[in-house]
């Protein structure tokens, strides 16, 4: 989007460019694409809102203060960005130390878990919810059985 933004800019056009879809933010949108091109940029949110946007683009009694609020939002993300700064970062071996250990032979129902309660049968344990006694969804569906080991 910031290529379609800087070759909008190159030709030299002002129409209102707007920004939607799973990979855009309305950080990057501030950070990355608005800065690229001369007209408004505005993201938005998903396709429904875009009539309402392209609307009010449109307008000439609304469009100017719609434009400086989204240009001053954007500003603002800008600012807030960078004075966030960078995290430090730990080194790798103190990260490796770190690391997360899980441990698979870990069983629920085999240690004693206050939920799981034996079948008839004894064939397998089923789990209930400690707060309300209803099936619930603790170690798998509601339906789950966990084999007894």
């Amino acid at each position: 989007m910031v290529t379609v933004a800087e070759e909008m800019k190159r030709a030299g056009m002002t129409m209102p460019l707007l920004i939607g879809g799973a990979t855009t933010s309305k950080v990057h949108t501030a950070l990355k694409i608005a800065p690229a091109y001369d007209g408004p940029v505005v993201h938005v949110l998903d396709a429904s809102r875009a009539g309402g946007v392209a609307t009010t683009l449109v307008s000439d009694t609304i469009r100017d203060d719609y434009v400086a609020k989204v240009a001053g939002e954007y500003e603002a993300v800008r600012i807030a960005r960078a004075n966030k700064g960078q995290s430090e970062l730990v080194p790798i071996a103190v990260a490796r130390d770190n690391a997360f250990d899980a441990d698979m032979s870990l069983n629920p129902a085999s240690r004693g878990c206050p939920a799981c309660t034996a079948s008839p049968t004894g064939t397998s344990r089923t789990c209930a919810s400690i707060s309300t006694g209803r099936r619930s969804s603790a170690h798998g569906s509601w339906r789950a059985t966990i084999p007894r080991s």
